[in-house]
């Protein structure tokens, strides 16, 4: 066998062996996507749980039902409760409309909180409170709700 031959095969082994790394690295990539999507659903989850658990206090619910129904009609102090509760579910949607556009958030995932969203902000309550905060969130949900406005 000539050098030449030799030479040859090195490159085929060498070729293989990249195609194969190549190939490794594609499946590793395609898991770590998936294990950082269910990272990102667990912990918006988990960031919206915290956000509603108030709720289950019937006296928060009270207050939640009042705000909805009108946030102009709540007291000083019931309006920085009411503020704080929605504000907190308006930043869990943020965050979910946030993982998605960075792609760690499913179409389907984030039409849940959409959905809900487009419920709450039927709320006259919940349309005089985004009048007096809407400075207070992000672009990505203010784009959100031009949108529902269409």
């Amino acid at each position: 066998m000539n050098w030449e031959a030799i030479s040859a095969i090195g490159e085929i082994v060498g070729a293989a062996a990249v195609v194969l790394t190549l190939g490794y690295l594609a499946i590793q990539i395609r898991q770590s996507t998936k294990l950082a999507n269910a990272e990102a659903h667990e912990r918006a989850v988990e960031y919206w749980s915290e956000a509603t658990a108030p709720l289950m206090n019937p006296e928060m619910a009270e207050l939640f039902q009042n705000g909805c129904e009108s946030y102009k009609m709540l007291n000083a102090i019931d309006r920085m409760r009411f503020d704080t509760l929605i504000s907190n579910m308006i930043m869990s949607f943020e965050l979910a409309m946030e993982k998605k556009k960075h792609g760690f958030a499913t179409d389907d995932f984030v039409a849940s909180f959409e959905r809900y969203f487009a419920k709450l902000i039927a709320q006259a309550g919940v349309l005089e409170f985004l009048d007096a905060n809407k400075d207070n969130f992000t672009t990505v949900f203010h784009e959100w709700l031009e949108k529902m406005d269409r």
